[in-house]
């Protein structure tokens, strides 16, 4: 999809911000874990219409792939699941967890005290069912959709990775939109995109019960999860594997 909206192929595309990373590393930024002190900071931070770091890796974007983003949706916030109860990061020591095979992926759970483990995501219910891995890190919804409840006991609310996924667009058929054009999407996008705030909290509380009733114990703080423990190792790890961010951290940080 990304290539393709690159090349012009297609047109309009929506994903990942660390997929849009494989063309301009450091868009992998908006991706990184605890990041942001909520939802709505994520829903700043991401806005291309006043996120002023945004706009500057945008312009970088554009220049280096031919694509701009021009909006997103909140889709969640990751959490992990296993067949055990995970309440610190020693208790991942030895554990494979199915990890994206992008950095900031394979770093996040690395710091959260597991063995990262890249399976396709159409065999990860086989590989959970079959032992390949022992857990595996998805927002709720996914969790849900895809029935890790049938191969996983456990969920555990790190609450990891905080997401909006960017909609992009090829720059030439931007350039190509009139002037009035371009403001209708944006300003479709960004009515969207508050609706998916809104919807998406909502979303995830009932999910929480939902995925209780079909038989997973929910680990959180008030039964033992140890939230800054993860936080701590995790950020370690972030340090070690993108010291040349920390401006940009900062910057997103303050927003």
């Amino acid at each position: 999809m990304i290539q393709g909206t690159s090349s012009g192929s297609i047109e309009m595309g929506h994903n990942d911000f660390s997929a849009l990373g494989q063309l301009y590393e450091q868009m992998s930024v908006f991706n990184l874990p605890y990041i942001y002190e909520d939802r709505d900071h994520l829903m700043r931070a991401t806005d291309p219409r006043s996120s002023e770091v945004l706009q500057e890796l945008n312009k970088e974007l554009v220049d280096k792939s031919d694509i701009r983003v021009i909006g997103g949706w909140y889709y969640g916030r990751r959490q992990l699941t296993c067949n055990s109860a995970i309440k610190k990061p020693a208790d991942l020591n030895n554990k494979k967890i199915r990890a994206i095979p992008l950095k900031v992926f394979l770093t996040t759970v690395r710091g959260l005290g597991a063995q990262p483990e890249a399976v396709d995501f159409s065999e990860l219910p086989s590989a959970l069912a079959t032992g390949v891995v022992d857990g595996q890190e998805n927002p709720l919804v996914t969790i849900d959709a895809n029935k890790f409840y049938e191969q996983q006991s456990h969920l555990m609310m790190t609450s990891h990775i905080t997401l909006q996924l960017p909609v992009y667009i090829n720059e030439k058929a931007w350039q190509g939109l009139s002037e009035e054009n371009q403001q209708t999407v944006r300003s479709t996008i960004a009515e969207l995109r508050a609706e998916s705030l809104a919807e998406g909290k909502q979303k995830e509380q009932e999910l929480r019960g939902t995925l209780q009733e079909k038989g997973m114990t929910i680990i959180d703080e008030s039964s033992g999860l140890q939230l800054d423990a993860f936080k701590e190792s995790v950020n370690d790890e972030v340090e070690s594997a993108f010291s040349g961010w920390s401006d940009l951290v900062s910057r997103i940080e303050k927003i």
